[in-house]
């Protein structure tokens, strides 16, 4: 059984804690996706990871993308000296990366239904979203077979994962069983 993991949690009526669940899709194309959890968006929190220097403090490389990193609510990215990003279904493909900047890609706009976000002007999401495309590197930036930008879970989402479609599999297999 091969699939999509699609985080979703809820919240018992009952209880303070969120449980984690999944879904699982069998459609190849999507492997390795990994969906906005629909019923808790902040039980995860999602960051660009911006190289401070590489390859002996460049000034080139300053503030370029390494790639973004999916972790759960609570945790210290900033704080890290270094994460290990690897890919969630090739494993194999891995790096460590150092001396970063941690920068969230979600911010609240409404809070308790009331605004508090300052909103842009057009010219301002415009210049906003230019400055952040050329913090990309070239290559996945270039029309031609350009290279799939890294989106990593942190390793404990990622084994959270590994377990969950592992119950959801002994768990069909021992309902088919007993038809």
């Amino acid at each position: 059984m091969s699939g999509v993991w699609e985080p979703s949690s809820l919240q018992p009526m009952t209880s303070q804690l969120w449980v984690l669940f999944t879904r699982l899709s069998r459609l190849k194309m999507r492997m390795g996706t990994c969906a906005t959890p629909s019923s808790s968006p902040t039980m995860l929190k999602r960051f660009r990871l911006r190289a401070r220097s590489r390859f002996g403090a460049l000034p080139a490389v300053k503030g370029k993308s390494e790639g973004d990193y999916i972790t759960y609510d609570g945790v210290d990215v900033n704080h890290q000296e270094e994460l290990e990003m690897f890919h969630p279904t090739y494993t194999y493909i891995n790096k460590i990366v150092k001396n970063f900047d941690a920068v969230p890609l979600l911010v609240d706009i409404y809070k308790e239904g009331q605004l508090v976000y300052d909103l842009p002007s057009l010219s301002e999401i415009q210049d906003y979203a230019r400055r952040e495309f050329d913090k990309l590197w070239d290559e996945y930036k270039r029309v031609l077979n350009p290279q799939d930008y890294p989106v990593d879970l942190a390793r404990d989402i990622w084994q959270d994962k590994m377990d969950l479609i592992d119950q959801m599999r002994k768990k069909a297999y021992q309902t088919g069983a007993e038809k």
